[in-house]
């Protein structure tokens, strides 16, 4: 995936010209005309790739956000009893990560869940286990980082209101 991504920023013409044809020979005119500008905004934002240092700093931070993240579920797979070994906290990180870029609800509640059971019961984790494992998980990790996004948006004397006058003015 890493490769296709550098691919497509040294060269996103050709790539973007292939998608643009393929988008309108499969989808209604309006539909494929969105899906390129979604696509040439995803290249846009990915220009920052060009740069070798940068692309280093991104592959590391990332690299470790993601041990980081698949060490917390291996942590917690044993404060509940759970038999799964180190190498499925990373799947379980992995399914979870394409399974919240798929459009959902707001904290992805539901869609972590089943994320989350599908992939336990590759380790013959029963699914109320599973789900009950995935609600603690998901509670313990999001109430608290939006409790501290609530309060620093106090202190900043911002309002949710104010955000999202802000989002309608971009669009």
């Amino acid at each position: 995936m890493l490769v296709i991504a550098l691919l497509v920023v040294h060269r996103p013409a050709p790539w973007l010209a292939l998608l643009r044809r393929v988008a309108h020979a499969l989808l209604p005119g309006r539909l494929a005309d969105r899906v390129t500008h979604v696509a040439e905004g995803l290249v846009a934002g990915l220009e920052v790739l060009k740069s070798p240092g940068r692309f280093v700093g991104v592959v590391a931070w990332s690299l470790l956000l993601w041990l980081v993240n698949g060490a917390s579920f291996a942590i917690c797979f044993q404060a509940f009893g759970l038999p799964v070994p180190a190498e499925g906290a990373l799947l379980l990180q992995g399914i979870i990560g394409f399974g919240v870029a798929l459009p959902s609800s707001p904290g992805f509640v539901g869609v972590f869940e089943a994320a989350t059971r599908a992939t336990l019961a590759v380790y013959g984790i029963g699914a109320t286990r599973a789900v009950s494992y995935a609600v603690g998980y998901h509670l313990t990790t999001f109430v608290p980082i939006t409790l501290l996004g609530l309060y620093s948006l106090s202190r900043m004397r911002l309002h949710l209101a104010e955000l999202r006058a802000a989002a309608d003015v971009e669009d």
